[in-house]
């Protein structure tokens, strides 16, 4: 059985060297889901040394791993695009923000003459890998995987990085998201991880009775109820967007794809939660 009280968390900042964060107390918020739109993360330290808070940069990357000692995960990497030093009482606090560059860059394509929908959306991957510094994922495997109409004018296009590769991918009926630094492309409404389902239920974590969503599911008609629940558990850091959840509850069973996480802890403090959005 899996320990869910022994936790275990790390935090590393990656510049010419790789900066590890040992024995200070870590609050994080950090706030995921499957779309095109930049994944965000609120990270607070206390008690830094000033040797160590001057490396801390803008556009340094930040490793966050989290769970407990026999599950543990990567919740969050990206990139830090502001960072604060301020006193509370006795202690010293540096709040970092950070951001998995989704929304970052510029997307320029030109091609002339009819051209393949493979040959655009591959080359807006490997360009959004360049400029928003993610990896490719799996997103050559599931173009390979998918088809779309060609493009028998040719095909140009200048915009954010992210949007623009989404358009180009919902040609196929793909939708795009950034995932712990790789670029994670799904068929629209359809779980990542195939067979990989992660099992929810009170001896796993579960927490409380699942609600059900504030809004209805993603292009559902306005006569249609909600299908979607909020799960709230102890911190599930192999809970990603796209990925499948299996719900064990008295008010809820069955299986759910994920539409968005949050993960929030406090190294001293009791928060050490997930937060699950899911839709059948």
């Amino acid at each position: 059985m899996i320990d869910l009280y022994r936790r275990s968390m790390a935090i590393e900042f990656r510049m010419a060297t790789v900066l590890r964060i040992d024995g200070a107390r870590v609050i994080f918020d950090i706030k995921r889901d499957d779309t095109a739109h930049a994944n965000l993360a609120d990270i607070k330290i206390y008690n830094l040394a000033e040797s160590t808070r001057s490396k801390i940069k803008r556009g340094v990357v930040v490793d966050l791993t989290a769970g407990f000692i026999d599950v543990s995960g990567s919740i969050f990497r990206g990139s830090v695009y502001e960072i604060q030093t301020a006193g509370a009482g006795a202690d010293i606090i540096t709040a970092i923000k950070a951001s998995d560059a989704a929304g970052a860059g510029t997307l320029a394509l030109s091609y002339k003459g009819a051209t393949p929908w493979s040959t655009v959306a591959i080359a807006a991957c490997r360009a959004v890998s360049g400029v928003c510094g993610v990896r490719l994922g799996n997103s050559i495997e599931a173009i390979g995987q998918s088809s779309a109409p060609s493009y028998p004018r040719g095909y140009a296009c200048k915009g954010r990085a992210m949007p623009e590769l989404s358009r180009i991918l919902a040609a196929a009926g793909l939708s795009v998201s950034v995932q712990s630094g790789d670029l994670v492309v799904l068929v629209e409404g359809v779980a990542a991880g195939v067979g990989q389902v992660i099992s929810l239920s009170p001896a796993t974590g579960l927490i409380g009775t699942p609600a059900l969503a504030a809004h209805k599911p993603p292009g559902a008609p306005p006569d249609k109820s909600p299908k979607g629940h909020v799960i709230k558990a102890l911190l599930q850091p192999r809970i990603y967007p796209g990925c499948m959840v299996h719900v064990e509850s008295s008010v809820l069973t069955g299986q759910y794809r994920v539409k968005s996480v949050g993960h929030s802890g406090d190294t001293e403090g009791s928060n050490w939660f997930t937060g699950v959005e899911v839709y059948q």
